[in-house]
Parts: structure tokens; sequence; C-alpha cells
């Protein structure tokens, strides 16, 4: 168990800075290294496009691969949205290679990010391909890291990277900033170590004199934390069935959160724009974004410039399966390749700003409140799981002593509520399920749920506890005593469930909706809080119990229409007692209500009300 109490940690590090923010006290070695870094000075302005060399055609040897079934005579690949305006290729075949790194100097684009699963993969083999061309032709070469090897083993983590340093790292065509290589981190590896491990992972590096610069697929507090600069792969979640109009604010709010977050820290900024969308040849239902003739990509390009970020990130050059390319196909020729050239140039001319964070609410809770709930806490601590954030770091400067567990942790060193009565848990939508035994980290929480601990979860994605660290769904929340709905209950119909009780992906057309809070519930937050228009607008609400079943529930907040109409809860405290969780409390708070709410305020009461009846301190 990594146990530590940190202070304030301050935030306001402009951009060019010459010192790092204050040290947090009693920080883990790891940690606190990362901490130590100054601001990343010197990056160069790029534009750089995520690249896909994992295509294989019989030609080399090795069959067919990522294509799925090519009909040439009609232009159609099963897998493909598009078709290829040169067919289908492989990425082992150093002419096509060539014809890329070609085009997409044409296209203005500086390098790219290319996939990477890992070593003696397919990808792996093609990068020696893609550094050799690239360097003849004036291009970089970073990579995306798509995995690590062992969820939950920073150690695997560090041979990847190790690997990747030591074979490709000192080719002259590899992306460098400050003279290390520049390493992307994709979304799934990130959610398959705690911000701790990747910390001791890329501080081991340091220490090798093999470090890195580390680009979190991410914009989180900790993110800017442990790495070096700040992106996100693909924001068509956020633009789905939205018209044009709506999508220029949603960019706005993306990209000034980014860089604001960034520059707050002196990280790199890198920004995401895409031409549009369609996996639905490949998921079901999928999703399709229209590309609007190239008015979609316009809107982007127009925002990143806007927004003073270092670097504009493409997704993609060639994501065939995604329908995000800008290779030349069949369907569009070579437009956006042209457009790409045009926007890149804006964006390259556009001025680097240094953006500050929006103020965050004022809080109400006063500082002799704190403290006597402090006091009724004694030297009983909280439990961080999950992910240790900006909510967590809140925690620590009311003065609650913390703990920070990974999921081994909790199966591994199990705690009682005794000594931790609450476990905090304000991570994304991934979480390592097993550790020894199928399913042993949630049965580790359930246990601490029966002993008469508390579970709050108040997470930075709207729908916790639903991937595990694979990313398959397993929608496990129920399991953990938190019922969240997204359009239907884990294996129950969608039209079995009610309307209002049912998550949606973004706001119903023409209804403006508002956060009601209870009249007697958490008093030091707003009546009412209008459902955010922008950022991400999917919807997971707490579903109430049946009456006289094994829990008590008591909602804090409800989302309602003008019209009266009801879509279920943001907010609410379930009291179980009886069942396998008899003794225990959850207490849940929304994605989409927790950012507009005073998160001093917000802490104060959820630790409030999660606390035993015969530890609470008095209203």
């Amino acid at each position: 168990m990594r146990a530590f109490s940190l202070v304030a940690i301050a935030c306001a590090c402009a951009a060019g800075c010459s010192t790092a923010p204050p040290l947090p006290e009693g920080l883990p070695a790891a940690l606190r290294a990362r901490a130590s870094r100054g601001p990343i000075r010197d990056v160069p302005r790029k534009v750089l496009a995520f690249y896909y060399p994992w295509y294989g055609t019989p030609t080399f040897e090795h069959g067919w691969a990522h294509w799925g079934d090519v009909d040439a005579n009609r232009r159609a690949i099963s897998e493909s949205t598009h078709y290829p305006l040169a067919g289908a290729y492989d990425s082992h075949d150093p002419a096509a290679v060539e014809r890329h790194c070609r085009e997409l100097r044409k296209a203005g684009v500086d390098g790219v990010v290319a996939s990477w699963w890992g070593p003696g993969d397919f990808t792996d083999g093609a990068i020696p391909i893609l550094l050799e061309k690239a360097h003849a032709g004036g291009l970089g070469v970073s990579v995306y890291v798509e995995k690590v090897p062992k969820p939950g083993d920073p150690a695997s983590a560090l041979e990847d990277l190790r690997y990747l340093v030591e074979k490709y790292g000192a080719h002259p065509a590899f992306l460098k900033v400050g003279g290390k290589p520049v390493i992307f981190i994709y979304g799934r590896a990130m959610g398959q170590l705690e911000p701790a491990q990747w910390a001791e992972a890329l501080t081991t590096l340091e220490e090798e004199a093999k470090g890195i610069v580390a680009i979190a697929d991410g914009h989180g507090e900790m993110d800017a934390f442990v790495f070096d600069g700040l992106h996100t792969y693909n924001p068509v979640g956020l633009f789905q069935g939205r018209p044009l109009p709506e999508i220029r604010p949603i960019c706005l709010d993306l990209f000034r959160d980014i860089v604001g977050r960034a520059r707050a820290r002196g990280r790199i900024a890198a920004v995401t724009v895409i031409p549009g969308y369609d996996d639905t040849k490949i998921r079901k239902p999928g999703i399709a974004v229209d590309r609007a003739g190239g008015d979609l990509y316009r809107v982007q390009w127009e925002e990143a410039a806007r927004s003073g970020a270092d670097w504009a990130l493409i997704t993609s050059y060639n994501e065939w399966h995604e329908g995000s390319e800008i290779e030349p196909s069949a369907e569009f020729g070579e437009f956006f390749l042209g457009l790409t050239a045009r926007l890149a140039e804006e964006f390259q001319r556009s001025p680097r700003a240094e953006k500050a964070a929006a103020p965050a609410p004022a809080a109400k809770v006063g500082a002799d409140a704190i403290e006597a709930l402090r006091g009724t806490m004694g030297a009983r601590r909280i439990g961080i799981i999950g992910s240790f954030g900006g909510l967590a770091i809140e925690l620590v400067e009311m003065g609650f002593a913390v703990d920070a567990l990974s999921w081994a942790d909790l199966v591994e060193h199990p705690i009682a509520p005794a000594t931790h009565p609450i476990l905090f848990h304000a991570g994304g939508e991934s979480y390592v399920r097993t550790i020894r035994k199928d399913g042993d980290v949630e049965q580790a929480i359930q246990a601490h749920l029966a002993a008469g601990g508390c579970l709050i979860v108040i997470p930075e994605k709207p729908f916790p506890f639903f991937y595990d660290a694979s990313g398959k769904p397993v929608a496990r929340a129920g399991a953990l005593g938190l019922p969240i709905c997204g359009s239907a209950l884990p294996g129950e119909p969608a039209h079995e469930i009610p309307e209002g009780l049912r998550g949606f992906e973004r706001p119903p057309a023409g209804e403006r909706l508002t956060f009601r809070r209870t009249p007697d519930a958490w008093a030091l937050l707003p009546a009412k809080v209008p459902y955010p228009d922008r950022g991400d607008g999917r919807w997971r609400p707490l579903v109430p119990p049946v009456p006289g079943g094994s829990a008590t529930y008591r909602a804090i907040y409800t989302l309602v229409s003008d019209s009266g109409k009801t879509y279920g809860d943001a907010a609410g405290l379930l009291t179980f007692g009886s069942g396998p969780l008899a003794g225990g409390r959850v207490i849940y708070v929304a994605l989409a209500l927790w950012p507009q709410l005073a998160r001093r305020d917000l802490i104060y009461h959820a630790i409030e009300s999660g606390l035993a009846p015969e530890l609470r301190a008095s209203p």
C-alpha cells in the first residue's frame, strides 16, 4: 500500500516559468520526481498525423491484415469505410510508405504518430521502414503506445518504453523535444496503470538516462502532473448528432481546457482535429459523423489556431476502419490533403497563447466546519482508488489524511472501515477488475461495504466501472451498489427501462435541462444547476432501487426539463440494510453535475453523508 498525505499543490505555473509548482510533502519518490520537473521549454510548433502501419497484403508473405475482404473492381473493402485511391497496400512496402511521406509533406504535416502494439508486433516491424522513409522525406516519427503488456504492472510498461528508446530513440527521424524521444500514450494504455505507476515507469527511465517526453491521452489534473504533454485522440463523441454551429463552441471548450491545463504546469499542449468519422462497418451500432464537405474539419482547425496550442494532431492519416483518414480515397480524392495543407499553414502562423483555466465556483463551507469534520474522522483515513486527480488533491488540501490505493492494494492489502471508513473513486470508466482471481477487485470493494464502509463515486468520465482493464464492457457498477443507467440497465432491454430513468448520449433537442437539489439535502450547494451545454454531453443517471428492496435511497440532485419531465438523479445516497452489502453506503455524483459545483462544498457534504451514523458530524 502506498500511503501518503499531500499539502496544497499550486497550479499557476505559466508556460515559461522558471520553477515547477511547490512539491507535495510526503509524496512517493516517483511522483515527487515527476512533480519536480520544470516546464518543457523550446517546444517546436508541429502538425502531426496519427498513422497506422498495421496493413498487410499477400505480396509481402504475411497475408492480409486489417483490410478484410478487398474487392478492387467494386472499390470496396469489408472493414474499411472508404476505399484507398491507391488500393489496398502493405505497411511493410517501402514504396507505399515513401508515397505516404510524400503526401504528408504535401499536406503541410511535420510528422506522424505511428500506432505501436509492442515488440515483435506487425506494427513494430513497420517502424524501421517508416523511420527510413520519413527521414528521407523530412518528416518526424513518434509512436503511439496502444497498450500495457500486463495491466497493473508498471515494469511491463517500462520494458516496452525502454525497448522503444533503445531501438528507435536515437534515429534522426524520431521526433524529439529537448533531445528526448517523444512518445504518445493512448487512452487504453493510460487506464491500464494508475498515475503513480506511470510515474514509476517514467522516473525509472529518467534514472537510466533513457528519459522520454511522454504525451498523455487525457487532459486531467493528474495527467498534467505525471506526463509531459496532453492530448485527446478522438473528439467525435462530442460531435455526434450536432449541427456545425454547436461544434465550434465544443471545440473551444475542449481546446481551452487542454491548453489551460498544460500551460498551468508548463506541459506541451496538443489539440486534435478530425475530418469525419464512420466506424459502422466494424462496430454496431457504431458512430458516424459526416464530413460536411470539409466544414467539420475547417471549424476544428480554426479553433485549433485560436487555442494557442503547441501542436495540432490529425486523426488520422490512414485509419480506414473508422473513416477518419485524409489519405486520398476513391470517395474524396485528394481534397482533404489539399484542405489540410491550407489549414495547417494557418495553424503554423497563429500565435501561441497562455490560456488560464476557468475559475472554479466559490466554496461556502467554512474552516470551522471542515475542522469539525476532520475531528470526527480522527485518525481514520480516506482510501483513494482509481485515480489520484483534482478531487483527491482537494481532499488533502482540506486536511484529510488519504492513502492512494491501487486496484492490487484492495486485494492484497485489504483495509477495514475502522481505519478507512471511506473509499473515494474519482477515476474514469475503466478499472482493473481482476488481480488474482476473476472479479476479486470488486469483491474487495463489496467486502468493504459489507463491513460498514462507504464508497463515494465522483467520476471524471460518465460511466464508472463500465470497462475492465482490457477495454471490454462489463458494466459492474451495479454490483458495487451503484445502479447507473445508460440506455438500459445491464442485461435488460432498453424498452423495459422507463424513459425517465435512461441515460442519453446528448441532451434531447428542444429541452432545457436543470439539476434540482432536494430541498433538505447538501445545503451548501446551489438549489439549481443548468445541464452543461458543452463538453461531454453523455448522461448516466442513478436509478433509485425498487421500494422495499435492500437499500434506502436519498436523492440529492434530479435532472428535470422546463416542461417537468424527469431524466433521473444526478446525485444520491444509498444505505444498504440487508443483502450482501448490508451496512454499507454508496454516494454517486454524476460527471455532468459535479464540475459545476464548488469542490470543497461537494467533498464536505459527501464525506459527512458517507460516514456511519455513529461517526457523523452534527449538521
